[in-house]
């Protein structure tokens, strides 16, 4: 019973400080998932190598692009004053260049007329993500801002409709030019690309 009691009054004070009937406000700690479509429809990059023959070759471009990805998030989050919460979120994403990753980010959303109740919402985060179908590993980094509309479903739940402006700095491999084939890591001097796209989606929270 003695190895029992911490798991038990853990249990009790979440439920107590997660309960908005006794809080008279809505709850401590909500969980979310959320789904949707972006298209990247600008793209930097400035590729620099070497090819199979030693030569020094620059691969830049700047301009439109298009690129459509699905993706999808689940985060628990902590509501701060009477219209605030931060979350804490992780999933799947795509990317450019059929690369995938799992994304790790911090979300603000700011409720205008509170968590429970209908009206616009704001929304701003970033974060990192963590490349998985590739050789080429390292972190990339991202960030989003926008806004929505929140329509309330339950006392404890409500569906978000969501557009965002986001921005995403990555390192992917290289094809050469002409061959197509595969830049090995160590010939690569330099892989920046940059992706600015737009993200429609739902979100539902709990």
């Amino acid at each position: 019973m003695r190895r029992r009691l911490p798991v038990i009054t853990a249990a009790l004070a979440f439920l107590l400080c997660n309960n908005p009937e006794l809080q008279g406000k809505s709850p401590l700690v909500d969980f979310n998932v959320e789904w949707g479509y972006g298209a990247t429809l600008y793209e930097n990059r400035n590729f620099v190598y070497y090819d199979d023959y030693g030569s020094r070759i620059p691969d830049k471009y700047s301009g439109a692009s298009y690129v459509g990805n699905a993706f999808v998030l689940a985060g628990i989050g902590l509501n701060i004053g009477e219209k605030s919460n931060v979350s804490l979120q992780s999933g799947y994403m795509g990317l450019p260049g059929d690369r995938k990753a799992i994304p790790l980010r911090l979300r603000y959303k700011y409720a205008v007329n509170g968590p429970t109740a209908d009206g616009a919402i704001l929304i701003a985060g970033g974060g990192i993500g963590f490349p998985v179908n590739t050789d080429f590993r390292k972190p990339l980094a991202n960030g989003i801002i926008g806004g929505g509309y929140r329509l309330v479903l339950s006392r404890r739940s409500s569906l978000d409709i969501q557009c965002t402006a986001a921005v995403t700095y990555d390192r992917p491999g290289i094809l050469q030019k002409g061959s197509g084939l595969p830049v090995r890591e160590s010939r690569i001097l330099r892989n920046d690309a940059f992706y600015a796209s737009l993200n429609i989606g739902l979100a539902i929270n709990f």
